[in-house]
């Protein structure tokens, strides 16, 4: 259903969560280059978190309002147990994953909006 939203535009999925100092650095370091992506390349950004809590996830969203691109903001319930943690093998976060306007993967653990004209790049050339 998520993807479906977003049918027709790339997506950049970050897995995060309101713990993960490297997560929040990435969302506000990287803020820019994903705004500027999301536009130009018809791309849109989900953000999924891995929080057990409900609340500090909604607290956090807050507190990085605006920095976001998008308002694509989810909470992965039972994230170490659930069937999209297991389907992309993930074990560390930030994690990014980019898919394709039909939803294939373009890249497993890409690189973060961050590292600036390498991510720009990526989804320009695809």
């Amino acid at each position: 259903q998520v993807l479906e939203k977003e049918k027709g535009n790339k997506k950049v999925i970050d897995v995060w969560a309101s713990w993960c100092g490297p997560c929040i650095n990435e969302i506000t370091k990287g803020s820019d280059t994903a705004k500027k992506t999301a536009s130009e390349t018809n791309t849109s950004f989900i953000y999924f978190s891995t929080d057990p809590k409900k609340e500090t996830w909604l607290k956090t969203i807050e507190k990085l309002k605006g920095q976001f691109a998008g308002n694509n903001n989810y909470l992965l319930l039972d994230a170490k147990n659930s069937r999209f943690q297991k389907f992309f093998h993930i074990e560390w976060i930030p994690y990014m994953i980019i898919l394709g306007e039909d939803n294939k993967i373009l890249y497993d653990d890409a690189p973060r909006p961050s590292s600036g004209e390498e991510f720009i790049k990526i989804l320009k050339d695809k």
